[in-house]
């Protein structure tokens, strides 16, 4: 859903000729991939897909029978923060600003058109968001699909399908009937809910923007 939902025409106008997009994928969905996003390069966008060698892919579950399943599922974090620094890097090296998307991200179709008014003003953009459920949310997700195949969902009616399909695990974050501190999950996402606005405290943020000026300051080696 989340390549569909950048190729929205207002997405698409805002970043064609003025974007590269990196993409990391393992050999076995290279191909998949390549025609997943053919025509994008025809509408203006410079496109990178990097493979991740078979050697790392090797160290993920191939299934929860595995017996390191628990230590093996964590390694795509390892391999995730692998992809982001070398992206930042790439970035840096092009003189670029950079914005992190990932595979599950669902895009509203004026993003990157907001994104950009607000980088004339911020340096830097940290983001959470909420999840949900892509099983019973998707046959929701697909109606928007328009005959180019791309994805316009409405800001409200992604908010909807997000809301009304929140993840358990983000559901469980809930805090507005807690008793602090005696509720407090064992969770790194706490959530309120405001009117027409919800409140997110996550120590796990998406580099949703950072300026060309913050990503030459990035270290060559990053110590983690």
């Amino acid at each position: 859903y989340g390549l569909p939902s950048i190729m929205a025409p207002e997405n698409y106008e805002t970043l064609k000729g003025r974007c590269r997009m990196v993409l990391f994928t393992d050999p076995s969905s290279y191909t998949k991939l390549l025609h997943f996003t053919e025509g994008m390069e025809d509408v203006g966008f410079d496109l990178d897909i990097c493979l991740i060698p078979n050697e790392l892919m090797a160290q993920l579950p191939k299934s929860k029978d595995d017996p390191d399943y628990a230590q093996k599922q964590l390694n795509k974090y390892w391999i995730l923060g692998v992809a982001q620094n070398t992206a930042v890097q790439m970035a840096k090296r092009a003189g670029m600003a950079f914005h992190q998307t990932q595979p599950d991200h669902v895009y509203a179709p004026a993003y990157f058109k907001n994104l950009f008014r607000l980088s004339d003003k911020y340096e830097g953009i940290a983001q959470t968001g909420i999840s949900a459920n892509v099983e019973t949310a998707g046959p929701e997700l697909l109606k928007f699909i328009q005959n180019d195949g791309s994805l316009v969902i409405p800001d409200r009616d992604l908010g909807d399908i997000g809301w009304r399909h929140l993840h358990k695990q983000t559901r469980a974050a809930i805090m507005n009937t807690a008793t602090i501190p005696d509720d407090l999950p064992e969770s790194h996402l706490w959530l309120w809910v405001g009117k027409d606005k919800l409140h997110l405290y996550c120590c796990h943020m998406n580099a949703a923007y950072m300026s060309a000026k913050v990503v030459s300051t990035a270290p060559s080696r990053i110590p983690a």
